[in-house]
């Protein structure tokens, strides 16, 4: 286990280093508010380039648990989140994960009716390397 943790800390450290870029520049956000009573549904949607995938919410890879996608609320009160099933990707060396590609929708539900602002923390990686991670947020009026 030690063996293989070290290598992914190695390997992710590398990629991320040599890339440079941060995730934000690969992944676009928007929101949608719906009014569900005292409270609002907020569909979130991500759309991830077609050269990279971002890792899902839950991984499904307790090395990799820092990097799933999260949604909190900088502004306002959250009071759920409902993250998709995400596609499993096996791997030999890291163990197997879970990851988004393309569109992503995830629904979060807000307290209130007045103006809230997410954050989405993610972080992006192709085939051959990671971008550094980045909270992506939106405003909800």
């Amino acid at each position: 286990m030690f063996v293989r943790t070290l290598a992914v800390l190695v390997l992710c450290s590398t990629m991320v280093l040599a890339q440079g870029k941060k995730s934000d520049t690969v992944v676009k956000a928007s929101a949608k508010a719906v009014a569900a009573g005292a409270n609002r549904v907020v569909t979130l949607t991500l759309d991830v380039d077609p050269k990279y995938y971002i890792y899902a919410n839950p991984i499904d890879n307790k090395d990799f648990a820092d990097n799933q996608t999260t949604v909190t609320a900088t502004k306002g009160k959250l009071l759920k989140v409902s993250y998709p099933k995400g596609e499993l990707v096996q791997d030999k060396v890291v163990g197997d994960y879970k990851v988004y590609k393309g569109k992503v929708t995830i629904e979060a539900t807000v307290e209130g009716t007045g103006p809230v602002e997410l954050g989405v923390a993610l972080q992006a990686c192709s085939k051959s390397s990671c971008l550094l991670p980045s909270t992506i947020k939106v405003n909800v009026p």
